[in-house]
Protein backbone atom coordinates (compact mmCIF):
# COMPACT_ATOMS: atom_id res chain seq x y z
CA UNK A 1 0.00 0.00 0.00
CA UNK A 2 1.43 3.42 -0.88
CA UNK A 3 1.38 6.14 1.59
CA UNK A 4 -1.40 7.73 -0.51
CA UNK A 5 -3.44 4.95 -0.27
CA UNK A 6 -2.86 4.49 3.55
CA UNK A 7 -3.96 8.29 4.08
CA UNK A 8 -6.98 7.47 1.59
CA UNK A 9 -7.92 4.51 3.76
CA UNK A 10 -7.79 6.32 7.05
CA UNK A 11 -9.64 8.99 6.03
CA UNK A 12 -12.36 6.41 4.55
CA UNK A 13 -12.04 5.20 7.82
CA UNK A 14 -12.56 7.63 9.89
CA UNK A 15 -14.58 10.75 7.38
CA UNK A 16 -14.14 13.64 10.37
CA UNK A 17 -10.27 13.12 10.97
CA UNK A 18 -9.22 16.60 9.94
CA UNK A 19 -6.28 16.21 11.17
CA UNK A 20 -5.65 13.04 9.15
CA UNK A 21 -6.60 15.37 6.33
CA UNK A 22 -4.44 18.39 7.22
CA UNK A 23 -1.58 16.29 7.60
CA UNK A 24 -2.12 14.51 4.23
CA UNK A 25 -2.24 18.34 2.65
CA UNK A 26 1.27 18.60 4.07
CA UNK A 27 2.34 15.13 2.42
CA UNK A 28 0.67 16.44 -0.81
CA UNK A 29 2.44 19.68 -0.16
CA UNK A 30 5.77 18.26 -0.08
CA UNK A 31 4.97 16.41 -3.61
CA UNK A 32 4.36 19.67 -5.18
CA UNK A 33 0.52 18.04 -5.28
CA UNK A 34 -1.50 20.96 -6.15
CA UNK A 35 -4.82 19.03 -4.31
CA UNK A 36 -3.67 20.22 -1.48
CA UNK A 37 -5.19 23.02 -1.08
CA UNK A 38 -8.46 21.79 -2.07
CA UNK A 39 -8.26 19.63 1.23
CA UNK A 40 -7.02 22.84 2.98
CA UNK A 41 -10.11 24.62 1.52
CA UNK A 42 -12.55 21.92 3.27
CA UNK A 43 -11.15 22.03 6.70
CA UNK A 44 -10.76 25.78 6.78
CA UNK A 45 -14.66 25.95 5.75
CA UNK A 46 -15.32 22.84 8.23
CA UNK A 47 -14.07 24.81 11.16
CA UNK A 48 -15.89 28.16 9.89
CA UNK A 49 -19.04 26.64 10.14
CA UNK A 50 -18.19 25.12 13.36
CA UNK A 51 -17.34 28.36 15.15
CA UNK A 52 -20.30 30.58 13.65
CA UNK A 53 -18.42 32.31 11.49
CA UNK A 54 -18.94 32.98 7.24
CA UNK A 55 -17.12 31.00 5.06
CA UNK A 56 -19.31 32.18 2.02
CA UNK A 57 -16.49 33.68 0.47
CA UNK A 58 -13.92 30.80 1.13
CA UNK A 59 -17.11 27.85 0.07
CA UNK A 60 -17.03 29.74 -3.29
CA UNK A 61 -13.12 28.79 -3.92
CA UNK A 62 -14.05 25.10 -4.06
CA UNK A 63 -15.41 25.25 -7.64
CA UNK A 64 -12.61 25.60 -8.95
CA UNK A 65 -10.16 23.94 -6.60
CA UNK A 66 -11.54 20.85 -7.36
CA UNK A 67 -11.50 21.15 -11.17
CA UNK A 68 -9.11 18.60 -12.29
CA UNK A 69 -9.09 16.82 -9.06
CA UNK A 70 -10.50 13.08 -9.90
CA UNK A 71 -14.17 13.31 -8.26
CA UNK A 72 -13.39 9.70 -6.32
CA UNK A 73 -10.37 11.06 -5.14
CA UNK A 74 -12.48 13.96 -3.62
CA UNK A 75 -15.11 12.21 -2.37
CA UNK A 76 -12.96 9.70 -0.14
CA UNK A 77 -10.57 12.66 1.00
CA UNK A 78 -12.69 15.45 1.35
CA UNK A 79 -15.44 16.52 3.59
CA UNK A 80 -19.58 16.07 3.32
CA UNK A 81 -21.87 18.91 4.08
CA UNK A 82 -25.20 19.77 4.20
CA UNK A 83 -27.23 22.49 2.83
CA UNK A 84 -29.84 24.49 5.00
CA UNK A 85 -32.88 26.70 3.98
CA UNK A 86 -32.85 28.81 6.15
CA UNK A 87 -35.77 31.09 5.40
CA UNK A 88 -37.43 32.35 2.09
CA UNK A 89 -38.90 35.89 0.50
CA UNK A 90 -42.69 35.44 0.98
CA UNK A 91 -43.01 37.21 -2.52
CA UNK A 92 -40.80 34.13 -3.90
CA UNK A 93 -42.63 30.90 -2.05
CA UNK A 94 -43.27 30.00 -5.58
CA UNK A 95 -40.11 30.28 -6.85
CA UNK A 96 -38.25 28.98 -4.10
CA UNK A 97 -40.87 25.78 -4.19
CA UNK A 98 -39.34 25.62 -7.87
CA UNK A 99 -35.76 26.06 -6.64
CA UNK A 100 -35.80 23.19 -4.17
CA UNK A 101 -37.63 20.90 -6.86
CA UNK A 102 -34.33 21.36 -8.73
CA UNK A 103 -32.21 21.18 -6.22
CA UNK A 104 -33.90 18.41 -4.43
CA UNK A 105 -35.47 16.35 -7.02
CA UNK A 106 -38.78 16.51 -4.90
CA UNK A 107 -42.33 16.41 -6.15
CA UNK A 108 -44.40 19.42 -6.09
CA UNK A 109 -46.03 18.92 -2.59
CA UNK A 110 -42.91 17.68 -0.77
CA UNK A 111 -41.43 20.57 -2.18
CA UNK A 112 -43.95 22.81 -0.87
CA UNK A 113 -43.81 21.04 2.07
CA UNK A 114 -39.89 21.90 2.97
CA UNK A 115 -39.77 25.27 2.16
CA UNK A 116 -42.81 25.67 4.73
CA UNK A 117 -40.96 24.08 7.48
CA UNK A 118 -38.18 26.33 6.69
CA UNK A 119 -35.42 26.24 8.53
CA UNK A 120 -34.50 22.37 7.00
CA UNK A 121 -31.90 20.65 5.75
CA UNK A 122 -32.70 19.88 1.96
CA UNK A 123 -29.43 17.45 1.18
CA UNK A 124 -27.12 16.31 3.00
CA UNK A 125 -23.63 14.21 2.30
CA UNK A 126 -22.71 17.20 -0.34
CA UNK A 127 -19.06 18.02 -1.33
CA UNK A 128 -18.10 21.36 -0.71
CA UNK A 129 -18.04 22.62 -4.11
CA UNK A 130 -21.73 20.98 -4.92
CA UNK A 131 -22.88 22.25 -1.63
CA UNK A 132 -21.94 25.58 -2.58
CA UNK A 133 -23.37 25.73 -6.43
CA UNK A 134 -26.57 24.04 -5.01
CA UNK A 135 -26.59 27.00 -1.99
CA UNK A 136 -26.26 29.63 -5.18
CA UNK A 137 -29.44 27.83 -6.77
CA UNK A 138 -31.51 28.14 -4.60
CA UNK A 139 -30.69 31.82 -3.56
CA UNK A 140 -31.66 32.76 -6.55
CA UNK A 141 -34.38 30.73 -7.54
CA UNK A 142 -32.53 28.42 -9.99
CA UNK A 143 -34.79 25.58 -11.51
CA UNK A 144 -34.77 24.02 -14.79
CA UNK A 145 -32.47 25.50 -16.64
CA UNK A 146 -33.50 29.01 -15.75
CA UNK A 147 -32.96 31.60 -13.21
CA UNK A 148 -36.33 33.12 -12.11
CA UNK A 149 -38.73 34.67 -14.06
CA UNK A 150 -36.45 36.37 -16.61
CA UNK A 151 -35.21 33.80 -17.85
CA UNK A 152 -31.47 34.56 -16.60
CA UNK A 153 -29.23 34.70 -14.08
CA UNK A 154 -28.67 38.30 -12.74
CA UNK A 155 -25.80 39.02 -10.30
CA UNK A 156 -27.70 41.77 -8.75
CA UNK A 157 -30.78 39.55 -8.47
CA UNK A 158 -32.62 39.92 -5.12
CA UNK A 159 -32.23 36.93 -3.40
CA UNK A 160 -35.77 34.68 -3.07
CA UNK A 161 -34.36 32.35 0.12
CA UNK A 162 -31.67 32.15 2.51
CA UNK A 163 -29.63 28.95 2.57
CA UNK A 164 -26.33 28.03 4.71
CA UNK A 165 -23.97 25.41 4.14
CA UNK A 166 -23.22 23.36 7.11
CA UNK A 167 -21.06 20.52 8.49
CA UNK A 168 -22.27 16.93 8.02
CA UNK A 169 -20.72 13.77 9.24
CA UNK A 170 -20.92 10.91 7.04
Amino acid sequence: MTDEEAFLAALAARPGDDLTRLVFADWLDERGDGRAAYLRLVVEVAARIKANRSCRRLASQAGPLAEGIELSWREVAGKRFSLRLDSFEPAHKLVTIGAVRGVTGAGLWEAKSLVESAPIVVRERLLLEDANCLRHQLEFGYWDGIWQEEGKFDPEAERCSRVSILNCVR
